[in-house]
């Protein structure tokens, strides 16, 4: 027999909602509420037994997480099982005490029998029925006829095998277990109150009384979203496409008394076109905007080009040096922290004429054991050999805003070399995360444009006995690796808007388990190597001869790098080819990702050229080449993977999984089988809802394979 943490996380599977509930079982075994006494109750009595939440936001924190429902049954084991609903479905909730059966059999004497779809026994004689989510369905009570109740958006039932307050178990009826019926739609004449969905007239709508029934009477506020979706339904039927759908919307929208949101209409269209099309095979809907659109012109993802893996002076030697000493050699990550650990070198004393330095934060993202470790290790023996571990390097996890602060503060010039920073991105980006976690990727982003400015610290109330400390131009480099779960699903689209990512530069390995090397190199660092990074460690600069005596003494004044002519004209092209990507995209998380492709290319390039020429650095033509290259690839492999998997909504994640799953079946696709197994505990219905949708954006092909017998297989392949 399951637990109700199986059960629970079994619900979860389903994409469901959950979160845990009272129970009434008492610390003697007897029945009464487990929550004790409420305050102005008398002991033992309880508003809402059995069925109120254990969790301080109660249906809010209502979740998918596996880790935190498990969490939540490991400390209350006899926790009833909370399912929200609104979101991925709707119950019609029959209570026969109140006439619920009766009211019930009339409607399906008018209308004929309620369609098969799941249904639980409540313990106290009462049915649950779920059916599809409808957007805008609202909770209600004997809005439908007595004792038949709505549970929609902002409402949650107690589902199996949950304990009743009568003693019973609230049970599945055995004909219509969720794993054997699938959920049906609820039927017009189910629908709360006189608004019934399909009720409005399409042809003579006027877009300028707001909300109307067939008759032009006004419809209730109540049934604003249902208007909406009746009328989403009407266009999309009638052949509009999803933008013109919205245009309608908006128009219709003006006048409503209490107007609904833009994200609202945009919600409710789109789950209306992935109904329409689930429930019409063959069906097309068109133009169809997905959260983060993708460019037509966008290529496929490519492999790491082998001439970006040898770069031009010092960087290149340090990243042979890296790959001849590694067991299982990773190129991309080697470059990757060469470029971090050089552009701490070169901190403070080398700038670009538009006063860029040489600060990078570089992101490692391959699978678990693919040899992201290992170039950290290279770093850390240079600086020990060249002694200057603690000049250089700080600390290998960022506790909190605070230490980040007192270490660059302490070392202006520093290079972190953080594993799993996926675990950190996310942690600080958690609805759970505290203050001073939320902090961290904020300082690292002022940390980011300070570089050529003062980086100032709190402020204190006491601020006699506390002085704000401050650092002149901090270099702060960073070199993280990941796994790209951990990275990208933690990661919704405003989150890439705000610029956190777009600031780091995304190494992607395609290898994920490299080849083992043959003739491995050992024993010391090359001299040439601990030559270079002494050279420029020690290296000091004179100020210029018109600074005041106490700013050449507390400032540090870096030399100007020059580009020659032609290593500006290779910049001004790929200006030109950024502006167009992010006009192709039109989106403004994937603008954030292109908008500092450009500053990133420069800071490449002025790093590269200091590894060149020590006396009188100078970026070339062939150095902005590279530069430029480099950086391009690395960003349009990281708008791929952004489209592939980062959504701020959970059906979002359902199509990328589904997207992804696709994927690997290269250019031969996937069958339905095999699709099916690939994305194992999703349900079919949302399996045919997220292949509608790719379909719909070009994103994948539907064909057919003919069969050696039988009938021919549907394959789907990646377009």
């Amino acid at each position: 027999m399951r637990s109700l943490l199986e059960h629970a996380l079994a619900y979860t599977a389903r994409g469901w909602l959950v979160f845990p509930l009272h129970n009434p079982v008492g610390e003697a075994g007897e029945l009464r509420c487990s929550c004790g006494r409420p305050e102005g109750k008398k002991e033992g009595e309880c508003s809402s037994p059995a069925k109120h939440p254990r969790t301080k936001n109660g249906l809010s924190d209502a979740t998918t997480d596996a880790a935190q429902i498990t969490a939540w049954w490991t400390r209350w084991p006899d926790a009833n099982i909370g399912l929200r609903t609104g979101l991925s479905f709707i119950v019609i909730d029959v209570d026969p005490r109140h006439g619920g059966d009766a009211s019930l059999d009339e409607l399906e004497t008018s209308h004929g029998l309620l369609p098969h779809t799941p249904e639980s026994q409540t313990g106290g004689l009462g049915r649950h029925l779920l059916f599809n989510y409808i957007p805008g369905f609202r909770n209600s009570n004997n809005a439908i006829a007595p004792g038949i109740d709505a549970r929609g958006e902002g409402g949650y039932i107690v589902a199996p095998p949950s304990r009743h307050m009568s003693g019973n178990h609230y049970e599945w009826e055995s004909s219509s277990h969720p794993d054997d019926v699938p959920l049906a739609d609820l039927p017009d004449w189910l629908c709360p109150g006189s608004l019934k969905i399909g009720q409005l007239a399409a042809g003579n709508l006027a877009f300028t009384a707001g909300p109307v029934k067939a008759d032009g009477s006004p419809v209730a506020i109540g049934g604003r979203n249902t208007a909406a979706a009746s009328l989403a339904g009407q266009f999309i039927t009638a052949g509009d496409s999803l933008h013109e759908v919205m245009r309608k919307l908006n128009g219709w929208n003006e006048n409503n008394p209490a107007p609904l949101s833009a994200a609202e209409l945009a919600r409710t269209a789109a789950s209306v076109a992935r109904t329409h099309l689930t429930k019409n095979p063959g069906a097309v809907v068109y133009v169809s905007e997905p959260e983060i659109e993708p460019s037509a012109t966008l290529p496929n993802r490519s492999p790491f080009p082998a001439d970006l893996l040898n770069p031009p002076g010092f960087v290149g030697e340090l990243c042979r040096w890296i790959n001849a000493t590694a067991y299982k050699p990773q190129p991309v990550f080697a470059l990757a922290n060469s470029l971090a650990f050089f552009g701490t070198m070169l901190g403070r004393k080398v700038a670009t004429a538009q006063d860029l330095r040489t600060n990078i934060y570089c992101l490692g993202v391959g699978a678990s054991g693919s040899g992201k470790d290992h170039s950290r290790k290279c770093i850390k023996k240079i600086c020990a050999e060249a002694g200057i571990v603690d000049a250089i390097l700080g600390g290998e996890d960022i506790a909190s805003d605070s230490a980040l602060f007192s270490t660059v503060h302490a070392q202006p010039t520093v290079l972190f070399q953080l594993d799993e920073i996926g675990h950190m991105i996310r942690a600080t980006m958690s609805k759970y995360a505290q203050n001073y976690q939320r902090a961290i990727p904020v300082l690292l982003t002022k940390m980011f444009s300070s570089a050529n400015t003062v980086l100032l610290g709190k402020d204190f109330a006491d601020r006699k006995n506390n002085e704000r400390k401050k650092v002149d131009q901090p270099n702060v480099c960073l070199y993280g690796t990941t796994v790209p779960g951990r990275l990208y699903d933690g990661l919704s689209p405003d989150e890439i808007a705000d610029g956190f990512l777009g600031r780091m530069i995304i190494f992607e390995s395609d290898d994920p388990d490299p080849k083992e090397h043959d003739d491995v190199v050992s024993g010391a660092v090359p001299s040439e190597i601990l030559a270079m990074v002494k050279a420029w460690h020690v290296r000091r600069l004179p100020a210029p001869p018109d600074t005041g005596n106490i700013d050449a003494v507390i400032r540090t004044h870096p030399i100007l790098v020059p580009f020659e002519p032609d290593a500006e004209a290779e910049f001004r092209r790929f200006v030109v080819r950024c502006r167009d990507q992010k006009a192709a995209h039109r989106s403004s998380s994937l603008d954030a990702l292109w908008s500092r492709a450009v500053e990133h290319a420069r800071k490449v390039a002025l790093i590269l050229a200091c590894g060149i020429e020590y006396t009188s650095p100078r970026v070339t033509a062939d150095v902005a080449a590279y530069a430029v290259a480099l950086v391009e690839h690395l960003v349009t492999q990281l708008v791929i993977s952004v489209q592939d998997n980062v959504s701020s909504s959970e059906f979002g994640r359902e199509i990328n999984r589904v997207l992804k799953a696709i994927r690997t079946g290269g250019a031969d696709g996937v069958t339905t089988t095999q699709l099916s197994r690939l994305t194992q505990g999703m349900q079919p219905r949302v399996r045919t809802e997220a292949l509608n949708e790719l379909v719909i954006n070009a994103r994948i092909i539907k064909t057919q394979k003919k069969a050696a017998r039988g009938a021919p297989a549907t394959v789907y392949v990646a377009a």
